[in-house]
C-alpha cells in the first residue's frame, strides 16, 4: 500500500515538480510560507507589487538585467496574492482540520451563585490519521 508521502512523491515525479511544489526554489517556498502566515491578502498583495519584488518592475527599470541587479532584488515568482494562494492551494494537504463545540464549567460563579459556564470551539486533527499519514 502506497503512503501519503509516497503518493505526494509520485505525483511530483510524474509532474515534473520538486520537492517545493509549485515554487521554484526554497527561497520561493520560504518568502510564499512567511507571506501567509504573516500578511494578510491585502498586505501580501501590496508587497507583491512592489517594485523591489516585481520581476516586471525590474525589466521595466533596468531594462534586460545582469544576475548581480537580479540579485539585489526579491524576484518572486508569484505576482499578486491571487497567484500565491493558487500555488499554496496547489500544495499537498494532510489530515483535514475537525472542531467540535464544547461547554465548560469553571470555578468561578455568578452573582447568583451559579457557577459559570462558557462555549469554547476546539480546533484538532485526529492523531491518529497524522501518524497514519
Amino acid at each position: 500500500v502506497e503512503t501519503s508521502f509516497e503518493h505526494v512523491f509520485q505525483k511530483q515525479k510524474k509532474e515534473g515538480t520538486g520537492v517545493h511544489g509549485p515554487f521554484i526554489d526554497s527561497d520561493k517556498w520560504d518568502l510564499a510560507k512567511w507571506l501567509s502566515r504573516n500578511a494578510g491578502h491585502n498586505q501580501a498583495d501590496k508587497f507583491l507589487h512592489l517594485p523591489i519584488v516585481s520581476m516586471r518592475s525590474i525589466r521595466l527599470f533596468l531594462g534586460s538585467p545582469t544576475m548581480k541587479q537580479i540579485k539585489k532584488r526579491v524576484n518572486a515568482s508569484f505576482a499578486s496574492k491571487d497567484h500565491l494562494l493558487k500555488a499554496i492551494n496547489a500544495l499537498p494537504t494532510g489530515t483535514s482540520w475537525k472542531s467540535q463545540l464544547l461547554k465548560v464549567t469553571g470555578d468561578l460563579k455568578s452573582d447568583e451563585g451559579v457557577e459559570i459556564t462558557e462555549k469554547l470551539e476546539l480546533w484538532f486533527r485526529d492523531p491518529v490519521e497524522r501518524i497514519c499519514e
